[in-house]
């Protein structure tokens, strides 16, 4: 049940000042929720949600991933996942709040027996439409199953494969003693006009321990793509660990008779968002 808060309420902590505040209660002077547990235990901790926007909200509470990429904490957008999310409950995901109200939610992070060791990173997300705030996750998981598996992308290769679309192919060795299931996106930017593709889901690969694979992008609606030169971006992740790889490219000659005019998948280079606010 929500319950009143004073009048004049100090700021709550979060990771972004949208008028929905989150801030962790259970362990005090902890912004972040930072754990170490063992493989088959389970943590709850309890966040509040704020609502400060000066109306009644429906206030969306979820885990989402993120990731340590160049030495900065970097989430992911809603709907991604990452094995600590898949082990994260909220026992509230939807609260209604009125103006000036707050409401506690449990978060319950349960690893599984056979969990691997390693660090994974996430948040816990308060959530009106397009803006949130989070409580940043950081947890270590120790024990003796041995490590998670990592990964390099060691380069890429741009290609026609037909008359009807372009593809990139990263070039992925699995470093570790588990195969691994590799997912992500490619991003091509910089191109001709100041075009841009964005987020091209890689299509699902597993690598077994030890192998060295292909990941492959293949671009919709690209028949009638430029050649280049590009920017291209690959994001790749296994759950455990993500990693990019960016480079320059230019795709081989079009087929004779391609034309040189973009499809409805390109447009304007556009910013990027930043950590807490998209």
């Amino acid at each position: 049940m929500a319950s009143t808060a004073p009048a004049a309420p100090t700021a709550t902590a979060g990771i972004a000042n949208s008028g929905i505040g989150i801030e962790l209660t259970d362990a005090p002077g902890q912004a972040d929720i930072v754990e170490n547990p063992a493989p088959g235990t389970s943590i709850t901790r309890h966040v509040r949600v704020h609502n400060k926007t000066g109306a009644a909200q429906s206030v969306s509470v979820y885990a989402g991933p993120a990731s340590i990429v160049n030495e900065t904490f970097s989430v992911e957008p809603a709907g991604e996942t990452n094995a600590l999310t898949s082990w994260t409950t909220i026992d509230k995901p939807t609260v209604r709040l009125d103006n000036w109200q707050f409401e506690d939610v449990a978060v319950v992070i349960t690893v599984p027996p056979d969990a691997p060791s390693a660090t994974l990173y996430g948040a816990i997300w308060a959530a009106i439409g397009g803006s949130r705030s989070g409580v940043r996750m950081d947890v270590t998981v120790g024990g003796d199953n041995g490590p998670a598996a990592d990964f390099v992308i060691t380069g890429i290769v741009p290609e026609r494969r037909s008359e009807e679309s372009v593809a990139v192919l990263a070039t992925v060795a699995n470093t570790g003693g588990r195969p691994i299931d590799i997912a992500g996106t490619l991003r091509l930017s910089d191109g001709p006009g100041a075009m841009f593709v964005n987020a091209v889901p890689a299509q699902p690969t597993r690598l077994a321990a030890g192998t060295t694979g292909t990941v492959l992008f293949v671009v919709p609606d690209s028949a009638l793509l430029p050649d280049g030169p590009w920017t291209a971006k690959v994001r790749l992740k296994n759950g455990y660990f993500t990693h990019e790889f960016r480079e320059a490219i230019t795709f081989p000659d079009k087929p004779s008779g391609g034309g040189d005019n973009p499809t409805s998948s390109l447009g304007s280079l556009g910013s990027t968002g930043s950590f807490g606010g998209n």
